[in-house]
């Protein structure tokens, strides 16, 4: 699968990409072109005995013999065509599915990576591009690339067989053929920027209405639900007068390439019927039958059937190349600004690292700096609590930690090294429960571990009393569609997962954030138990962690401040 190395504006650039990305299903695409081929050689037969039958009408004494061979001609015909078109349709939908599936797995790499526990992307930009773009790049692959290549063949079987039959005809209609690529691409000009700006407009959508919904609880509790219904309502009618302007692109490309078709076919119908007529005789052309006559009038509009097919994927083509920027901006954003190679999981005895933080600055554009010169050394093997108000960069600092965010200035040293993504254990305040089984659950922690890995992981999280209740104890699904657990249970899920990946530091974002304080005391003491030999960075509001752990580091206004765990405790 080929990817850009550079997101790149340019059409010439967005082009080449896009037709790299339909190169996977190439070979089933010109399989089904060559199919629709034969259906539009079956097509042509049809209408041939069609007329050779229908023309057996005005000769009496030979009717019943025309008719008869007509008619088998038809039948036969149909069922070459209806047989071409079923291959043409098959052929398609693997040729999508080779193009659709490895872009989307590229894409789901990119905005997941495997050593990262964050997406490089806001959740709902980065669905929408996994899901929709990547499903409308295929599409576009899907209908263009075979109605491409059977159009130029297609149509001149037709015109060769027009051309024997009456000539003329087919001067005419190769003197109506230049006109359609013409008025396409004047209308397609326009149909490319407003499927840009259709595009951008959903991608807001998306990503404002997934945060919102993430946001519900907070913005009922501060009565925010009615502004934020608004500003959606005012971004939904944006998005639809912008769709509504892509479809009246749409349709105004539809009705010239039907005007084109329909100015053409009835020149030749006019044509036709009056040298039937006697009115038009062409000296050099050959003689104008009833038969002949109406086999090259029926026939000029499948002569224009598949360049309409043809013409049809330039409204396809153009919102694809309006999703390629999207697209490339999901693969090849980085995750971090080092490159070193991501490190993989630790295992079992690996010594617990010590950790410095020299002069740590992170900083966003156009903003105050986050963290502003921490010095702070954090000795190995011991649980450390970084306490401050939310918002004030804990979850930045612990980011940082992790591996997943680089800093501004200064560095982070993790037993002498900088940090790299996958090199730590992470638990926040949320787990996610994929619907799959329990085990499957846990097994994230390390996709290698075996049964019994699982099974003594969930015991050492103290999932036990859990497991005893489930129908099919690990193995029973959970997640969307299947069993539910409670808050505590699911962060007991998020230490089994850590316990398999067996790192040698752990970060934990809040794990004990909004339980009630039996469920608090349990997991604490599971997870206490459980840091043995390690090095444990936890952020947290909650004077049951800050009384346990063994020292707490305060963080003001960018800076952090070295306190007694007994003092902090007191302070809280």
């Amino acid at each position: 699968m080929a990817t850009a190395t550079e997101p790149s504006d340019g059409r010439a650039d967005r082009l080449t990409w896009l037709a790299a990305a339909g190169e996977p299903g190439a070979r089933d695409f010109n399989r089904a072109a060559l199919a629709r081929v034969v259906a539009q050689a079956a097509a042509v037969a049809t209408w041939a005995f069609t007329a050779y039958a229908v023309a057996g009408l005005v000769h009496p004494p030979v009717l019943r013999g025309r008719m008869a061979l007509g008619l088998a001609g038809v039948a036969v015909a149909v069922v070459v065509r209806a047989t071409g078109l079923a291959a043409a349709r098959r052929a398609t939908r693997r040729g999508r599915r080779a193009v659709v599936e490895p872009l989307r797995r590229d894409l789901l790499a990119a905005a997941l990576p495997d050593h990262s526990p964050l997406p490089r992307q806001p959740g709902g930009r980065a669905a929408h591009t996994v899901l929709h773009l990547a499903d409308q790049v295929a599409a576009y692959h899907a209908h263009s690339r075979p109605g491409r290549l059977a159009a130029g063949p297609s149509a001149l079987l037709v015109l060769a067989v027009v051309a024997v039959v009456h000539w003329p005809v087919a001067l005419l209609l190769v003197l109506a053929t230049p006109l359609l690529p013409l008025n396409l691409r004047l209308a397609g000009m326009a149909t490319e920027d407003a499927s840009r700006r259709q595009l951008a407009l959903m991608r807001e959508l998306t990503a404002r209405l997934l945060d919102r919904f993430r946001g519900m609880r907070t913005l009922r509790t501060l009565g925010a639900t009615e502004r934020e219904e608004r500003r959606v309502a005012a971004e939904a009618d944006r998005l639809n007068r912008a769709t509504a302007a892509v479809l009246r692109r749409a349709f105004v490309t539809a009705g010239v390439l039907d005007a084109v078709v329909t100015c053409a076919v009835a020149v030749c119908a006019t044509y036709v019927g009056l040298t039937l007529l006697g009115y038009v005789h062409v000296g050099v052309a050959p003689h104008l039958g009833l038969s002949r006559g109406l086999l090259v009038l029926v026939l000029c509009p499948v002569y224009f059937a598949p360049l309409r097919d043809h013409a049809a994927g330039y409204h396809e083509r153009d919102e694809a190349l309006a999703a390629v920027p999207a697209i490339l901006d999901l693969l090849d954003r980085p995750a971090v600004e080092h490159t070193a190679a991501p490190a993989a999981p630790t295992g079992p005895g690996t010594t617990a690292p010590a950790i410095v933080l020299d002069a740590l600055t992170i900083g966003f554009p156009g903003h105050a700096p986050v963290l502003d010169g921490v010095q702070a050394v954090i000795p190995a093997g011991t649980v450390t609590a970084l306490a401050a108000p939310s918002g004030t960069g804990k979850t930045t600092l612990l980011r940082c930690l992790a591996g997943l965010l680089a800093p501004t200035a200064g560095s982070v040293l993790v037993d002498g090294a900088a940090p790299q993504p996958g090199s730590a254990g992470w638990i926040g305040q949320r787990t996610v429960l994929l619907p799959s089984t329990l085990a499957a659950n846990i097994a994230l922690g390390d996709p290698r571990a075996g049964c019994d890995r699982i099974a003594e992981a969930a015991h050492r999280a103290g999932l036990d009393d859990v497991t005893t209740r489930l129908p099919d104890g690990l193995d029973t699904l959970v997640g969307e569609g299947g069993w539910g657990l409670s808050a505590g249970q699911a962060r007991r899920v998020a230490l089994a997962r850590a316990l398999l990946r067996d790192a040698p530091l752990w970060v934990l974002d809040e794990p004990t954030a909004h339980l009630d304080a039996e469920t608090e005391r349990r997991l604490l003491d599971s997870l206490l138990a459980s840091c043995a030999g390690r090095t444990v960075v936890v952020a947290t509001h909650s004077p049951a962690v800050l009384a346990r752990v063994d020292r707490v580091l305060r963080l003001e206004h960018g800076r952090l401040h070295d306190d007694l765990a007994a003092t902090a405790v007191e302070a809280t």
